[in-house]
């Protein structure tokens, strides 16, 4: 059984997906916040790297894997940076019209 701690809130960057089920949306993934880099997991499915997020949840210690974050709430931001916009692949792939010109501003800046 895994040993748990008190809830918390971190936000960070998806730097990686380590795996993710089709079926059920439970998700790997690799977030940088403050330097560090954790692993998270929980149903994170619409999750993509690149994405600047804020989780909730607990760290746990799993028998096998070890410490990990359990996400019980995420929320993805809109990146608010040239870079950010560059390390998010859902903004690069499809951008809202609606924000074409606050994106033009941000990148010419």
């Amino acid at each position: 059984m895994a040993q748990e701690q008190e809830w918390q809130t971190l936000s960070g960057t998806v730097e990686n997906i380590v795996y993710c089920n089709e079926e059920n949306g439970y998700t790997v993934l690799e977030f940088s916040s403050g330097g560090d880099l954790y692993t998270a997991v929980g149903e994170l499915s619409d999750v993509n790297v690149g994405e600047d997020v804020t989780l909730h949840g607990r760290f746990v210690t799993h028998p096998s894997f070890g410490e990990q974050f359990r996400v019980e709430a995420c929320e993805v931001r809109m990146p608010e940076s040239a870079t950010a916009i560059r390390r998010c692949k859902k903004c690069q792939i499809a951008v809202n019209f609606a924000f074409l010109p606050t994106v033009y501003s941000i990148v010419v800046t």
